[in-house]
């Protein structure tokens, strides 16, 4: 009886080892860079810069602010469709008072497996108008 326990053992872990190395793999994250830019008029006394990723269900996967400097992000996002929303927070006198949400744009985008891509938005103040652009970029780079 002992021996036909362990046969039927052996033969379930051997059957579960089949199972577990033949599921799918999770698909590999892809690296997305985002480079975003105000032009044209400036905000006189600074604002800060809010980036929200959101997936195809409108769930956010990513939130940043950025504070001064320059407005790149560098993050890695699982293939699919995106949606990069950005806006400003106008500072108002100082920016330990910030004025609301100000030039929001929304740019879409798809990640697609093992190739990198480079979000690049540009919102112009004194037309109100956002632009994007989106370039693969080589994988080694």
């Amino acid at each position: 009886m002992t021996r036909l326990l362990l046969v039927t053992l052996t033969a379930l872990a051997l059957a579960l080892v089949t199972v577990v190395s033949t599921a799918a793999a999770p698909p590999i994250k892809t690296r997305v860079s985002i480079d975003y830019r105000l032009e044209g008029a400036l905000f006189i006394e600074g604002s800060y810069t809010y980036f929200r990723i959101e997936n195809e269900s409108g769930n956010a996967v990513l939130r940043h602010r950025f504070t001064d400097g320059a407005r790149k992000l560098t993050t890695k996002l699982r293939p699919g469709k995106y949606v990069l929303v950005t806006y400003e927070r106008p500072c108002d006198g100082n920016c330990d008072y910030l004025d609301p949400p100000a030039a929001r744009c929304e740019s879409s985008f798809r990640v697609r497996s093992g190739s990198p891509i480079k979000v690049v938005v540009r919102y112009d103040l004194s037309t109100g108008t956002c632009s994007r652009a989106i370039t693969k970029v080589a994988a080694g780079s």
